[in-house]
């Protein structure tokens, strides 16, 4: 995880440059006693700095997942849902990291997350309805009040978020609802009958379900996110937690103790990589042999897509800092008292922008070391010009170490796809109506939903990764979008029946029905089987044969047929592209 990575590279960063300086036990202690002093200081001030704690972290997680929904309602969807789940996620972690020490209103916060997790789900499901509408009917007059009734749900969500942020309720809010209210009415009210009467009785159903919850959470505002202390005695039982936490980082350690893994194979180049741009450093005799091999350990990369990124923003970052800094020391040749300032200012500019932006925190750290290293030398034009050409020394040792033994990302996004299937594959199975008569509970569903947006959001970004890699290498980019965007419509139909809560007929399925399922089930299983072998698809079950006669069955809803007629149409997409090509192929046809 990204903490012991950042220890990892700590104890690598430790190696490489108090190992230049070899020393006693005594002297050694007293210099980790200097880094334990500097650290506690660094954590006491912000401790100080920060008190009294307070749930600040979740509510800003919190605000920002609001504020996700309402761009994505406010889009129709090109804004993606997922960033709202993981806003989430971040604050329901950080809640359930809490300290010995509570807070009264940890509960109305927990209220929010649920909140805001229903409405993400119900907002997924209006999205899909919406764009099977104006498909099936893009003359419809409901359209434009659907349309209102979004942006209206955009703008209640807007100020929800800042009134989360500043722990008191907007009376806008109620407005905004009301206006949400207003035009689902104005829908229901030009609604025709048919199939597309039926998509907007879907649609309006899911905004009055989303006003009451826009409702609810004001009404949680209302009663206040700040309050008390209080001992929280059930904290004492996590401390067993951290035997678990050992018992997942030793199964994932095993997982990975194999040559096919990315971060085995990761860990073998940074282990070479590393000592040899050390050795090289030192056998051409260069003044700061430690900085070539500092910057291999802080670029080599796992992807090629971030080490090219990363290697990049280091070379042009230290170049623009190191000078920027040469020119500073040159021209106003500061005193101590002039260089304390100057390093605090880019010590915060380093901080400020390393999540955001590593090309400009490069400048900082340049900038950085320059500043301090003026103390004690004079001629700092020569010590920027030899900082510039051992991190550009470093970068062509990175990159060249991962071109020699590369890893990439195809194979891992193929993977990805399959196990987002295989999560949806379970998914589908559970959701009331499709599942036919299995009962599962809300909280079941709820976490067999999240496995689905946790594949939908580790499969986009290995996509990503591998389209940042040289063509001959990367996925067929078309076909995997085209296959993601098919199933994002599976999802966002099974969210629409899961949401619908229609109870299955009593006593065994009708045998259309009991067909379709396992038609279904079949067609995603060959779809996994194809992903993971890495071949073509040969051939899918008659899923349109199944649907027409399942269509027929009395017992079920015309929306959830419509749903079902969704989920039957995007399984079909998704084979279509599979019996072409493989992920793996761009685009040449398997033999």
């Amino acid at each position: 995880g990204p903490l012991l990575a950042v220890v990892g590279t700590q104890v690598i960063l430790a190696f490489l440059i108090f190992g230049r300086f070899p020393s006693d036990a005594e002297e050694a202690l007293k210099l980790a006693g200097l880094i334990l002093l500097g650290g506690g200081t660094e954590v006491a001030f912000l401790r100080v700095v920060r008190w009294p704690p307070s749930f600040r972290r979740q509510r800003d997680a919190i605000a920002a997942a609001f504020g996700a929904l309402s761009a994505s309602a406010r889009s129709g969807g090109d804004v993606p849902t997922t960033l709202a789940a993981t806003e989430l996620d971040q604050a329901s972690d950080l809640l359930s990291a809490s300290g010995f020490v509570g807070r009264d209103d940890e509960r109305a916060l927990r209220g929010l997350i649920d909140e805001a997790r229903r409405m993400r789900v119900g907002l997924v499901a209006l999205i899909g309805l919406r764009r099977r509408l104006s498909v099936a009917s893009p003359d419809s007059s409901a359209l434009a009040p659907i349309e209102q009734a979004l942006q209206h749900l955009g703008d209640a969500l807007e100020r929800l978020s800042h009134a989360i942020d500043r722990s008191r309720t907007d009376p806008r809010i109620v407005e905004d609802t009301s206006a949400l209210e207003s035009a689902t009415q104005a829908a229901f009210d030009v609604a025709s009958p048919g199939d597309a009467g039926v998509l907007v009785a879907s649609c309006v159903e899911r905004l009055r379900a989303l006003a009451g919850q826009v409702r609810a959470t004001e009404n949680l505002l209302g009663h206040g996110i700040h309050g008390g202390w209080h001992f929280q005695t059930h904290q004492l039982s996590r401390l067993g937690a951290a035997r678990s936490i050992l018992r997942d980082w030793g199964m994932t350690l095993r997982s990975n103790l194999t040559m096919t893994s990315p971060a085995l194979r990761h860990a073998i180049r940074l282990a070479v990589a590393v000592p040899v741009a050390d050795l090289l450093s030192q056998v051409a005799g260069l003044p700061r042999p430690y900085w070539v091999p500092l910057t291999v350990a802080v670029v080599l990369k796992g992807d090629f897509g971030s080490l090219f990124t990363r290697g990049a923003g280091r070379v042009v970052g230290t170049c623009v800092g190191a000078t920027g800094a040469g020119l500073l020391i040159a021209g106003l040749h500061p005193d101590r008292a002039g260089t304390a300032v100057a390093v605090g200012l880019t010590a915060w500019g380093a901080y400020t922008f390393f999540q955001s932006s590593f090309a400009i925190a490069s400048t900082f750290v340049a900038a950085i070391v320059l500043l301090l290293l003026s103390i004690t030398q004079i001629n700092t034009t020569t010590t920027a010009l030899d900082r510039l050409l051992d991190t550009g020394l470093g970068g062509v040792i990175a990159l060249t170490a991962y071109l020699v033994w590369p890893t990439w990302s195809s194979g891992q996004a193929r993977r990805a796809v399959a196990r987002l299937v295989i999560a949806q594959r379970t998914y589908l199975a559970a959701v009331p109506t499709v599942a036919l008569g299995h009962e599962h509970s809300s909280s079941q569903l709820t976490a067999l939903a999240r496995q689905v947006r946790l594949a939908w959001t580790e499969a986009q970004a290995t996509i990503a990764r591998s389209l940042a890699e040289p063509t001959k290498w990367r996925v067929d980019g078309d076909t995997a979008q085209s296959l993601m965007a098919a199933l994002l419509r599976v999802t966002q139909a099974a969210h629409a029946i899961r949401v619908e809560k229609v109870t299955p007929a009593p006593g065994e399925p009708a045998q259309p029905l009991r067909e379709l399922r396992d038609g279904i089930d079949v067609a995603l299983g060959r779809i996994v089987t194809a992903l993971e072998e890495n071949r073509t698809l040969t051939s899918l079950p008659p899923l349109r044969d199944l649907y027409a006669d399942a269509a027929n069955n009395e017992t079920t809803s015309r929306s959830t047929v419509l749903a079902l007629d969704e989920i039957v149409d995007a399984i079909d997409t998704a084979g279509h592209l599979l019996q072409g090509n493989t992920l793996e192929q761009a685009g040449r046809i398997s033999t």
